[in-house]
């Protein structure tokens, strides 16, 4: 194989849980390491051809949900108990060889959003035209997204109760604001704020997932400038009592 090749379509391990691919560090729980997710469609194409299946490397990022060529959901296959054993693709395609093909005749057609294409144009080192999601690392991204888009679609619901389905509408509902850089952020704010004059007004409320996710995480200097956005826009249109603590 060509070296370049390889090392641009390999993801490899930095250590301390971390990992790199395509352009961007991200840590282990972007990825799924030791679930193994593909696409029906494609799978039944490899098997008919010279090459056999083979694993795509953006089937491990968690964030995306679809098939770019087929328009399919993504599948995860039943996970082995020794972790070990999940990482032979072509193993587990043979041993999975059934539900592979019952899933390839029921799948149903759906978007491959604009939110997943920036995403896989992203790992494929295509940047520029989105600058203010260019400058931010793409776990941040892919968790600004998916909160914000829960906010926007009114699910309250604790993380652990969210399906697959539930955040690939977030992330395409939430991008359509977030393109747009920065402005588009402050547009999806003022969607989510209510009456700032309700006795029961409350930022925390209103942004829902997306203010839990920017409150909880750890320091960074993309997170710190998306915090100083929310803290500017929630000092700005929410009645705050003097001496209260937004974002720190």
């Amino acid at each position: 194989a060509n070296e370049d090749a390889l090392l641009r379509w390999s993801i490899r391990s930095l250590g301390n849980l971390r990992f790199q691919i395509g352009r961007d560090a991200v840590l282990n729980k972007t990825l799924l390491r030791t679930r193994i997710r593909l696409c029906p469609a494609c799978v039944v194409n490899d098997m008919a051809s010279v090459q056999g299946p083979y694993r795509r490397f953006h089937w491990d990022l968690i964030s995306l949900r679809t098939c770019e060529i087929h328009g399919v959901p993504l599948i995860q296959l039943p996970h082995l108990e020794h972790s070990f054993g999940n990482y032979d693709f072509v193993k587990r395609v043979g041993a999975c060889w059934e539900i592979i093909e019952q899933a390839n005749g029921k799948a149903s057609q759906r978007d491959f959003t604009a939110y997943e294409a920036y995403l896989l144009a992203r790992l494929r080192g295509t940047v520029g035209s989105h600058p203010f999601l260019d400058a931010l690392s793409l776990p941040v991204v892919t968790r600004l997204a998916e909160t914000l888009g829960l906010a926007l679609i009114g699910d309250r619901r604790p993380q652990r109760l969210v399906t697959t389905d539930d955040l690939y509408e977030a992330g395409k509902r939430s991008f359509a604001y977030l393109e747009t850089g920065e402005d588009g952020l402050l547009e999806c704010l003022c969607t989510l704020l209510q009456d700032p004059l309700q006795s029961n007004a409350s930022h925390k409320i209103d942004f829902g997932a997306f203010w839990v996710w920017l409150n909880h995480a750890s320091s960074a200097p993309d997170i710190e400038r998306l915090r100083a956005i929310a803290r500017e826009f929630v000092f700005s249109n929410y009645p705050i009592s003097r001496g209260t603590i937004v974002l720190g």
